[in-house]
C-alpha cells in the first residue's frame, strides 16, 4: 500500500525480512516507485533506521504483549518519527529492542 502525507511518500507492508535485506515484493515496489519511508510490521520489534536514503520504521505492536517485546505505536508529526510506549514496562522494552533487525 502507498500513501503520501505532505511531501513524504510511504510504502506500507506487513513483512520485511530486514531493512538491509528486502523481500522481493518490497524491492520490486521500491524499484517501480521510490518511497521516503517504508513502514512495516510482522516482527513486533520496534525499528527506526535509514538505509540507502529510505527510512525503515516498525512501530512494534499495539496488540497483546509477546515475549518481552514492547507494546507501542509509532507517531509521525510531519518531520519526526517516534515510538510511544503504551505502558510503563514498554518504555524500557522499546529501548532494549530497538533496531534488532539489522
Amino acid at each position: 500500500m502507498r500513501a503520501t502525507f505532505g511531501s513524504v511518500h510511504f510504502l506500507i507492508t506487513h513483512i520485511l525480512p530486514r531493512p538491509s535485506k528486502l523481500g522481493t515484493h518490497v524491492a520490486r515496489s521500491l524499484a517501480r516507485e521510490r518511497a521516503d519511508v517504508v513502514v512495516f510490521g510482522h516482527s513486533h520489534l520496534p525499528h527506526d533506521e535509514v538505509v540507502g536514503g529510505i527510512r525503515f520504521f516498525n512501530p512494534a505492536s499495539a496488540g497483546p504483549r509477546r515475549f518481552d517485546y514492547p507494546t507501542s505505536v509509532g507517531l509521525f508529526d510531519g518531520k519526526r518519527f517516534t515510538h510511544v510506549a503504551l505502558d510503563d514496562r514498554s518504555v524500557a522494552a522499546v529501548k532494549k529492542r530497538i533496531n534488532q533487525m539489522r
